[in-house]
């Protein structure tokens, strides 16, 4: 069971990839090594959600410019609780990450690569557990199976300038495998993969929209190790920068969970994804995120019945 629930934590940490500075900010775009001032963008409002210093109320076709060759860094923190039984397990979780737009086909897609540099994760409760992917001993252990063949490995995705995932390529992480750890490998890790690079990308709408208007961000599916998840997503336009190159938008989402493949069965009672997400468009690249999310189900299994809360609070920063 305790394998069960950390499988659902580690999914449920990909699927919510989609961050700290203070104040009134410029954004800035890094382009080799070179500083790009946009907008100013205010962190610290009373509501909580940032703001941008000038807006357009056009209406404005949203689309992705990819620039060959920009680089940065992503650091995401993560802050979760688990509840099960009465007992509570907070987790908190840190990854590390270099992203690369490679190249830019004639469609105007992005060949982008992501690389985990660093992966760790600290739970407290009756089973608690620690594990940082720069300890040799820890990559040993159970988590050290599902993170180490992500670890320093170029994950390649194919991007349209709408955010709509092409293609997915994950070669470089099993070259060095024979056959068989290969494959056991792509279907436990790749799923998992392939949610991440799904959601690093914010799905943009087909038409123009501005502020106020909620678009439909479309659906993703995605399961490993008898477990599936289904996100439903929509976003509403908080604001879009005057020059029309930084976007600040509200993630309205829910999402299914099966487990076991119909040998667990999993009673939604409640979940909602939200919180807001501040990105640029010249280079595909999210700003600063905050994303909260809910998941209270009850899991039914081999005669047991355990109920099981998940709240996550996942901050995004590129650097």
């Amino acid at each position: 069971m305790k394998r069960l629930f950390l499988l659902v934590a580690v999914a449920m940490l990909f699927a919510a990839c989609q961050t700290d500075k203070k104040g009134g900010e410029s954004t800035d775009a890094t382009q080799n090594g070179e500083a790009k001032k946009e907008c100013v963008v205010n962190f610290e409002t009373e509501s909580g959600i940032p703001e941008l210093k000038e807006v357009t109320d056009e209406a404005v076709a949203l689309t992705y410019n990819f620039e060959k060759g920009f680089k940065t860094n992503l650091d995401m923190d993560y802050g979760m609780t688990m509840e099960m039984m009465g007992q509570k397990m907070p987790m908190t979780t840190k990854i590390e990450a270099n992203y690369e737009i490679k190249d830019v086909t004639e469609d105007g897609n992005a060949i982008v690569t992501t690389t985990f540099t660093r992966f760790t994760m600290e739970m407290e409760g009756p089973q608690p557990m620690k594990f940082d992917s720069n300890n040799e001993t820890d990559l040993e252990g159970e988590l050290g199976e599902i993170f180490t063949p992500m670890l320093n490995s170029a994950i390649e995705t194919e991007v349209s300038p709408n955010g709509e995932l092409i293609n997915f390529n994950m070669d470089k992480v099993l070259e060095n495998m024979d056959e068989e750890q290969a494959e056991k490998i792509r279907q436990s890790v790749e799923p998992f993969s392939n949610q991440f690079a799904q959601n690093a990308f914010i799905t943009l709408p087909k038409e123009s929209v501005k502020v106020g208007d909620v678009y439909d961000a479309g659906v993703i599916e995605s399961g490993s190790a008898g477990m599936s998840i289904k996100m439903e997503m929509k976003y509403k336009v908080l604001g879009i920068s005057k020059d029309k190159n930084v976007v600040i938008l509200q993630p309205d989402g829910k999402f299914d969970l099966n487990i076991g493949g119909g040998e667990a069965n999993v009673i939604t009672n409640e979940n909602t994804i939200n919180g807001w997400v501040v990105f640029n468009l010249k280079n595909a690249s999210i700003i600063r995120s905050q994303i909260n999310m809910k998941m209270d189900v009850e899991v039914e299994q081999m005669g047991q019945k355990m109920p099981l809360i998940m709240t996550m609070d996942i901050k995004m920063t590129a650097k």
